[in-house]
């Protein structure tokens, strides 16, 4: 294939946009490298959506088994919403405006606040959920405004770069992207952070001691940084028995046997079978 059919297949455009979706003189043979307008409309905007909803059936399931009710409000908490309320209007502003005042070049540019309208508002519904069913973190959350920080990070390069300032029909969703950024990173940092602990834990999982690592954040878990205070008091001096924290019940013979035996007794039988 020589170069000339080879840029004719990079320059298929899809059909809400007017640009090419991957152009390799702009991505790669330029010394100032950047994604196309219609990478940056929908790649970009639609990745971490599409992760939020293949992941959310695995989140309500994680709801549904919860056996905490109630966190309390916190500040962390309450910021939390706030800030993702703010998202979600400002998204439905954004789009109504370009309904309204037909302001837009491609369709691709409409359909972008309305993907991330609906997108803040499944992460909105998540952590209500959350609140409700006493999970004090969602791995799930983290990783969506992980992505929208990440691939966000690129497209905020481009606007302040390029994006025409004098330009008035491009100075509003600058400005709305500038806002939108700065508060997906301010909710991605508290997600770094885990809610407080439930009011009404479950029975089983009561004690006076108990281990911090279900009531640690992801990112915690995630680095298993949940154990560095006990790690580092038995490096400062011996423990004692009663500065060891209590098991929680998934790890209790309690938690474990009756899995084991559901699973032990459907091998047996098919092994019976056999």
């Amino acid at each position: 294939m020589d170069n000339k059919s080879h840029n004719m297949v990079l320059d298929k455009t899809l059909p809400f946009c007017s640009t090419p979706l991957w152009d390799l003189n702009l991505t790669w043979w330029t010394e100032n490298p950047d994604f196309t307008p219609c990478f940056h409309k929908t790649v970009m905007q639609y990745v971490p959506i599409a992760l939020l909803l293949l992941l959310s059936p695995y989140q309500f399931y994680s709801l549904s088994k919860s056996r905490h009710r109630g966190i309390p409000i916190s500040l962390i908490c309450i910021t939390r919403i706030i800030l993702t309320v703010l998202l979600i209007v400002l998204e439905l502003l954004l789009f109504v405006w370009f309904m309204v005042y037909k302001m837009y070049e491609e369709k691709s540019d409409v359909l972008a606040p309305l993907v991330n309208f609906l997108a803040y508002l499944l992460a909105f519904t998540l952590h209500i959920l959350c609140v409700k069913y006493g999970l004090v973190t969602s791995g799930i959350l983290f990783v969506f405004w992980l992505f929208k920080v990440v691939l966000g990070a690129f497209t905020f390069r481009t606007v302040i770069n390029f994006v025409p300032f004098s330009d008035e029909t491009d100075y509003l969703p600058s400005v709305c992207y500038f806002i939108e950024y700065a508060l997906v990173c301010a909710v991605f940092f508290l997600n770094c952070w885990a809610e407080s602990r439930p009011t009404h834990p479950h029975l089983e999982d009561w004690n006076d001691n108990p281990s911090p690592e279900n009531q640690s954040s992801f990112l915690a878990q995630l680095f298993f940084t949940w154990f560095d205070p006990l790690a580092m008091r038995g490096w400062k001096s011996t423990l004692k028995a009663d500065e060891l924290w209590g098991l929680s019940n998934q790890n209790k013979s309690s938690g474990v046997i009756p899995k084991w035996d559901k699973n032990w007794f459907k091998s047996y039988e098919k092994a019976k079978q056999e």
